[in-house]
């Protein structure tokens, strides 16, 4: 038990090392091209508090972020590999100066660069509305980004990235987008902190749905909606949180219908 113990607190203490590493590292790039939190949030198209968090060591970033994170602060993938540990054993094993080290940096810039080609590609058929073998790209979301439906601009600029999903899961709505769920308001619902839900703008809604709205003071959310008359009511599937309640359709707007939830285990 004890033995036990203290492997976790090593784990632990060796996470948090990582975690440092990287955001120090993060924090020099965007010294050396004199970025704030915020602007470098705005080049990279996500919110300032997930580059926060993750300078903080509260958050691993994806090998996506990294590979954006390399762009845009001139960070060779290497080193933010190594800084998050990816590639910890095999620098450990051979040494950082060593032929094998070396080997793997250069395949890892080939393997860079071909990310790069293809997300280009992808971003291509994108913009152009284009699927492939009956997919649709769906862009995914952290922060839901403002205009969303109004203009498809954010889909391409905001994204942290897209997912090949069949039309058919879709019911043919090429406007369909993921959000990056986080907290526990709808865990009763089987969305849980993490999972990444899909949304179908074009969906009939009606109550006992699950959607995402657009409240009249700009803050989105995840509920259960219910119509009265001209009220709805916005209920959140866990009791720590108590409904909302307002006019409908003026202080509310529906952006989508939660039609499928993806789940990494």
């Amino acid at each position: 038990m004890k033995k036990h113990r203290q492997e976790r607190m090593g784990e632990g203490r060796q996470a948090a090392k990582l975690a440092s590493g990287l955001g120090e590292l993060i924090r020099r790039g965007r010294a050396k091209h004199n970025l704030s939190q915020t602007r470098l949030a705005k080049k990279m198209g996500i919110n300032p508090s997930h580059i926060s968090r993750i300078e903080s060591g509260e958050r691993r970033p994806s090998t996506d972020l990294l590979r954006d994170l390399s762009e845009v602060l001139d960070i060779p993938m290497i080193e933010l590999l190594v800084a998050c540990g990816l590639v910890d054993g095999v620098v450990g094993q051979y040494g950082a100066g060593s032929p094998e080290v070396a080997e793997l940096k250069d395949e890892l810039r080939q393997l860079h660069h071909l990310v790069l080609e293809t997300n280009a590609a992808v971003r291509s058929l994108q913009a152009g509305g284009a699927g492939v073998s009956g997919l649709l790209n769906i862009p995914v979301f952290d922060v839901v980004p403002a205009g969303l439906i109004e203009s498809s601009s954010p889909s391409l600029d905001e994204a942290e990235g897209f997912i090949p999903l069949g039309s058919s899961l879709l019911d043919e709505d090429t406007s369909a987008f993921a959000l990056n769920m986080v907290g526990d308001s709808m865990v009763d619902a089987g969305l849980l902190d993490g999972d990444t839900v899909v949304f179908s703008p074009g969906a009939a809604v009606e109550s006992g749905d699950t959607v995402l709205v657009l409240l009249r003071n700009g803050e989105t959310a995840v509920k259960t909606i219910y119509f009265e008359g001209g009220k709805a009511v916005l209920q959140a599937a866990n009791k720590k949180y108590r409904p909302v309640f307002v006019n409908y359709p003026g202080d509310v707007e529906v952006l989508g219908k939660a039609i499928l939830v993806l789940r990494r285990l």
